[in-house]
């Protein structure tokens, strides 16, 4: 048995942030999406100030698609680096991690 005792925080926190970024692509790519047809649509069925709801509706979700994935990466990145503290705080305490890792079948066979 291996044990883990300590982590790279930083490392566990870019990872976090990674994961908070493709997390934020796969939520606001189709609500920046709706947003922006939404907006186009009641802009254009709209009689008067129409024009200021769609550029609204097409600019606020441009926003969503871009901005969404960057503040979920930041924010995941700061979280990651507060669990990393914990999880390396609780490995110490406890004595580490206890894990068991075994070479795939094939890379006997190479040796």
């Amino acid at each position: 048995m291996q044990r883990i005792t300590q982590i790279g925080i930083l490392s566990f926190a870019k990872i976090m942030g990674l994961i908070g970024f493709f997390g934020g692509l796969l939520i606001g790519i189709p609500y920046g999406l709706m947003l922006m047809i939404l907006g186009a649509g009641i802009g254009a069925n709209a009689e008067q100030g129409g024009a200021g709801v769609t550029v609204f509706g097409v600019g606020g979700g441009l926003v969503m698609m871009f901005a969404l994935p960057l503040v979920y990466a930041a924010l995941s990145f700061l979280v990651g680096l507060i669990y990393g503290l914990i999880i390396n705080l609780v490995l110490h305490l406890s004595g580490g991690l206890q894990l068991r890792i075994e070479a795939p079948r094939y890379a006997e066979a190479i040796k």
